[in-house]
């Protein structure tokens, strides 16, 4: 990966597009279709095929940039990291779908949008998650409560207090 990056960057060192920045592009595409497919099971693999996709559309190529990033897009994402790659395989994905050779505006606002639609299912299972959390967090410390009559009633309100503030989903 490193070998790859460094002729990737050479080759931003070149006007855009000239033929020595080409070369290099290519280069270094070449090194992270290697990596690839030397370490595709693991995320320096799957980070090498994103970064081969930027040369292509570093270069223009924006239809193959556009299969690579699918291959990352494809992918399960019950991985933290991996859920980081596939945002970056979205955004690159997007940028390509806005640039003048592709023109696909429609399609970048609906992918963008379903994104955005998963990652807040996502989140509002983590607070709902976390809630319950901090309810059990609430009744742990309650019972520590040496007199019983105010823990019985400590308990008793964080317990209805709590459901109370879920169940009309309070903000």
């Amino acid at each position: 990966l490193l070998a790859a990056a460094c002729v990737y960057e050479k080759a931003k060192t070149y006007a855009e597009k000239s033929t020595d920045a080409k070369k290099f592009l290519q280069e270094a595409a070449n090194k992270y279709e290697k990596c690839y497919q030397d370490f595709r099971t693991i995320l320096a693999g799957q980070l090498a095929r994103i970064k081969q996709g930027q040369c292509y559309q570093d270069m223009g190529d924006t239809r193959r940039a556009l299969g690579l990033y699918a291959d990352i897009l494809g992918q399960p994402d019950d991985i933290a990291e991996f859920r980081k790659l596939k945002a970056s395989a979205l955004y690159l994905s997007m940028q390509c779908w806005l640039s003048e050779g592709e023109k696909k505006y429609e399609l970048a606002a609906l992918k963008g949008e379903e994104w955005l639609r998963k990652l807040a299912e996502k989140m509002i299972a983590q607070i709902v998650e976390n809630q319950k959390q901090l309810t059990d967090f609430a009744l742990d410390v309650m019972k520590r409560t040496p007199d019983p009559r105010l823990r019985e009633i400590m308990t008793s309100l964080i317990t209805h207090l709590h459901g109370f503030i879920r169940d009309v989903r309070l903000t």
